[in-house]
């Protein structure tokens, strides 16, 4: 597992990346991009690390997720 790739720790909870969390359920890019009705692109750049989402869609992220992706893992 690369650093871009590692679980977060926050107050004894693990939570995980967006990037590892689509690669572990075998989501594709665009198949999440529907889901949240958001554009490709935007999806890539949150699983890079090139954009934060909004608070909107951090929303439908921690939610898409079960919680297994927080607003944290975006800031570390």
């Amino acid at each position: 597992m690369n650093s871009d790739e590692k679980l977060v720790i926050i107050n004894g909870e693990q939570y995980m990346k967006l990037r590892e969390y689509l690669k572990n359920q075998s989501f594709s890019v665009s198949k999440v991009a529907k889901i949240l009705d958001v554009p490709e692109v935007t999806v890539n750049s949150w699983k890079y690390g090139n954009k934060i989402p909004s608070k909107k869609n951090m929303d439908k992220i921690v939610e898409f997720t079960n919680k297994e992706v927080q607003p944290n893992d975006f800031y570390t």
